[in-house]
Parts: structure tokens; sequence; C-alpha cells
């Protein structure tokens, strides 16, 4: 049966610490040592601030409940237990009392009850949050700063997100110095027609590269949207219209060098839309998910991950604007009964942004990396 243990393990660490750390709740070692973020787990936690200059004992190390869940301390066990509700109440009072730089959230239930984010259900969703930076939701701290990830004992069973939460704490720290949440800067142009249009069009053909995406509705294009730099971005809605289409045209076939992410379907379907990609295929010089294979072949290859590691000012998790959708939220096809077209198109734009910054870095580590980086990317680019 489940049942929540007597033994209070307290909130830990310096009143002036800039970083706040928040877990589920006690383990069996930490109920023990009566301690937080101890065991197995804590010892991959220390490791990982060590790497970053930054000492345990410098942080502030905290739960959102004080008493351990029986069994196999699953926290669901915890839901709606006066428990829970003091150690929120002391979580609270803790932030409110040392006003802490930033709040790393770490698992599925710190986001939930910091941020109000989830997944499907309270209690998930970690995997796609992770790396935002978002504003506090719990009563008394709106606003301060969280930013969630992995919970050290997640990566102790699945060790492959090790580098994941290693960039995550790395970019938490790094976020201490300052309070402020900062947001990137977005100059999207939405659907132009008439005068607006031209401007745009010859705007974006001044571009020393640009980044392109689609969105579909099953095989037909919804939109098209350029990039031509990580804040300037166009999507072209109206494609039955002759001077929209024909300025998606000039883009395309202007010369200037064109970046995907995963081309190899944009491509595919743009030819099938009449696009000619043949005639400009040559121009196609940039994948960010063949840069990425290329680079980190044990780490994700989606859009929103590599916005979650690559944009600055971090870019929040943006996909979840796909509610409703069936499938991958990383899918570029649509339901336009469920969507409107102004949503999707602003996603587009943060598509073929979130591509621009990420190229932008990747072509970087790839120039200043081993060679065969190189050698394997433009091997991979010619097929």
């Amino acid at each position: 049966m489940p049942k929540i243990g007597d033994t209070y393990v307290p909130n830990i660490g310096p009143e002036d610490s800039k970083l706040l750390l928040v877990g589920e709740a006690p383990g069996g070692q930490e109920e023990i040592d009566q301690e937080p973020f101890v065991g197995d787990a804590g010892e991959k936690l220390t490791k990982v601030l060590g790497r970053n200059a930054i000492s345990r004992s410098q942080v502030r190390l905290c739960n959102l409940s004080n008493y351990r869940p029986f069994p196999n301390n699953e926290f669901v066990h915890l839901l709606d237990t006066p428990q829970l509700e003091r150690g929120l109440v002391n979580l609270r009072d803790s932030i409110r009392k040392h006003k802490p730089t930033v709040i790393g959230a770490m698992g599925n239930w710190p986001l939930y009850y910091l941020t109000g984010k989830q997944g499907k259900s309270p209690g998930t969703g970690i995997t796609n949050w992770r790396g935002s930076a978002l504003p506090c939701t719990l009563e008394g701290c709106e606003g301060v700063k969280v930013i969630p990830t992995f919970h050290p004992s997640y990566i102790n069973r699945d060790r492959k997100k090790y580098p994941i939460f290693d960039m995550d704490m790395k970019f938490i720290i790094e976020e201490s110095e300052f309070p402020e949440i900062k947001q990137p800067e977005e100059n999207f142009i939405i659907d132009p027609q008439g005068d607006l249009l031209e401007i745009t069009t010859k705007n974006f053909l001044n571009a020393d590269y640009l980044d392109v995406d689609i969105e579909t509705y099953g095989m037909d294009i919804a939109c098209i949207g350029f990039a031509a730099s990580k804040s300037d971005a166009v999507c072209f809605g109206s494609l039955g219209s002759s001077s929209v289409r024909g300025a998606v045209t000039r883009l395309l076939h202007s010369g200037i060098p064109l970046s995907f992410h995963f081309g190899t379907f944009d491509t595919t379907v743009l030819d099938l839309n009449g696009y000619e990609v043949d005639n400009w295929i040559q121009n196609y010089k940039w994948d960010t998910h063949t840069a990425q294979h290329v680079m980190w072949l044990e780490l994700p290859r989606s859009l929103a991950f590599l916005n979650s590691v690559y944009s600055h000012p971090r870019r929040p998790y943006y996909k979840h604007e796909r509610k409703g959708e069936a499938g991958d939220a990383d899918s570029k096809s649509w339901n336009p009964k469920m969507t409107k077209k102004h949503t999707l198109m602003v996603y587009n734009c943060r598509d073929v942004c979130s591509t621009q910054e990420s190229r932008v870095i990747q072509q970087e580590k790839i120039e200043n990396g081993p060679e065969s980086w190189t050698r394997f990317f433009e091997f991979e680019m010619e097929q």
C-alpha cells in the first residue's frame, strides 16, 4: 500500500545562493542522511556542478516534498496530501526569502508545480520543456526564472541523457548571473501582399544565407518560410497568388545559399508542388539535421532539440503550438481544421529562425572541428 515516510528531510544550502535546485521528494539515502540530492543522484549532480566550477555547498537544494513516498519513491503517492502541501509552502517561503536568480526544476513534477507546464498530463513533458527559461507560477513567487532539466536520478537510469543534462546545467549556471528572462527578438513578416511583398522580397534577396522551412497539409504546402537572420523571418501563406508564388521562386532561384532542417522532405514536397527543385538544388548548401548527426551521433536531431541548446537568448519550447495535432510535435504536416493559419505561419517563422541560429553555430563547430566532420558532412550533402 502507498504510504509516506515520517522522516523530515529539510531544504539546505546558503541563504544567499543565486541558484536553487528543486527535486521531487527524498529517496532512501536522502531520508537516511536527512539531506536532499545525496546517494547516486547526488554524486551525479555534484560532478556536473564541479564541471562548471560550482561546488555543492554554493547551491540551495530543495524538494517539492520534504517526506519520502513509498513504494519505489513514486511521487504520485504524494499528490493531494498534507505533506506535499506543506512542502510547497516551505519551497515558496524559501524562494521568497532567499530570492534566487534562477531555479533549476529537476524533473517532471517540479516542472509542473513551478511553471504549470506539462506534456499530455501533469507529471510529463520534461523532455520537451527542458532547457527553456520560464517564469515561475508558484503562488507568491511569480516571475522568478525557472529552467527545467532532467532529475539526476533519471540520468543514472538513462546515461544517454547525460550530455543533455550537462548542457542544461551549464546553461542554468550561466543564467544565475542575472534575474531577467531574456526573450529572442522576433521580427516576423506574416503573409506579405502588395508593396510589402515586393519590399520584403528585395530585402531578403540581400541576405548572405537563407534558411527555409515548409509546413504542409499532407503533401500540399500550407506555407513557406525564409529567415535572413536569427530574428528576421518571412512566411508566405497565400501561395495561390501568382505574385506570392513568384516571390518564393525568386528567393529559391536567387543563388543565395539555402539551408533546411531535414531538407530531403522539404525539397521533395516543393518539387511535387511545382517549385522545380532541379533548377535550384545546387543552392541547398546546409542541413541542420545532417550536421547534428555528424557532430553528435548520440544526441537528438529534432529542431526542437537544436533550439533548446543553440538559441541565444534561449527561445522557449514552442512545439506545443501544435496542440491538437496528431503525431510528432516536430512534424511538418498540419490539420487545417485544427490550427489557425496565422498560428501556423508564426510557428513556421520560429522554425526558420531556429534553423538559422542552429546553422550558424554548427558551421563554426564543423569548420573548427575534426577534419572528418567536414568530410562526412560534405559526403552526406552530396547524396
